[in-house]
């Protein structure tokens, strides 16, 4: 009996002990399951926000490229544009842009800044105011003359600015130059109103063509086109060789009646001096060596 006591004390103890084991394995394994959950959990939360790091910069650099500066596009070729230009190549564009108008300067442009620094007289010429008997006194050649004919005093009027074509532009002044070569500037201004004139037809007579173009290339209006040197003078505009005093007081004259600048009123006709002086013209006023007049309709 005695013996059987002590195997079941000694039962019970290898019972608690086995009990206290499986507690402390049961324990270890739910701490160690705990831990992998929490490391799960941190490596997870990791992850996402490395991921949202990711798609952070992705956006940011998608905008980046794909934002469009205003002021790129609307100094560019905003209505031909439909895709904006990512970084690089939008500085680029713009450096070129910006290389291209400075450098875009049309031969047109280039004779009127040549033109603004021409002397419109020669040092020390005078303006004669002829009288009627004397007005037959002839005029010495050249636009450098010191001694220039006007036989009245000429009003400077403003009319409103002419646009023209590049072709029209080109035409003018080389007709302009051409009939007036030797002439004082206020003889060429006249002679650019003269076409401006009837472009605009103040007198509503229809005798004039609708554009200034064919204002000159009118049959039998400016005798310059028919001349054996008028190409040589086309040719020579063409070539950037327009660039003597006289060339460009004619560029000068063109600008300045486009601008607005007008010295001889509504007057439509102007010819050689000597070939119309007998003849009955309407506010007939002479310079140097044409005589410039208004007609009644």
């Amino acid at each position: 009996m005695k013996r059987l006591f002590l195997k079941s004390k000694y039962l019970k103890f290898i019972l608690l002990i086995v009990a206290i084991l499986i507690g402390l394995i049961a324990i270890i394994c739910i701490n160690i399951k705990s831990n992998d959950k929490t490391l799960d959990a941190k490596n997870l939360k990791k992850t996402t926000n490395d991921d949202t790091l990711n798609s952070t910069t992705i956006t940011g650099n998608q905008e980046s490229e794909t934002e469009c500066p205003t002021e790129s596009i609307t100094e560019g070729n905003s209505e031909s544009q439909t895709e904006c230009p990512t970084g690089s190549i939008t500085e680029s564009t713009t450096k070129l842009e910006s290389t291209t108008n400075t450098t875009s300067t049309s031969p047109a442009d280039r004779y009127s800044e040549l033109a603004k620094n021409v002397p419109l007289h020669a040092e020390g010429a005078t303006i004669t105011r002829w009288s009627d008997k004397d007005i037959d006194n002839p005029a010495m050649a050249g636009s450098w003359l010191k001694n220039i004919i006007i036989s009245e005093e000429l009003k400077i009027t403003n009319r409103c600015k002419t646009k023209v074509t590049d072709s029209e532009l080109k035409w003018l002044r080389c007709v302009i130059y051409y009939e007036t070569c030797s002439e004082p500037y206020e003889g060429k201004l006249a002679a650019a109103n003269v076409i401006l004139n009837r472009y605009y037809d103040y007198a509503n007579c229809n005798w004039w063509p609708d554009t200034i173009e064919e204002i000159i290339f009118q049959k039998g209006q400016f005798g310059a086109l028919q001349d054996c040197h008028w190409n040589e003078t086309v040719a020579d505009y063409d070539n950037g060789k327009f660039t003597t005093d006289n060339h460009l007081l004619a560029i000068k004259a063109v600008d300045d009646a486009l601008s607005g600048v007008n010295n001889i009123g509504t007057r439509v006709g102007f010819n050689f001096y000597y070939m119309e002086k007998n003849k009955n013209h309407i506010n007939p006023v002479r310079i140097q060596n044409n005589l410039f007049w208004d007609i009644d309709v």
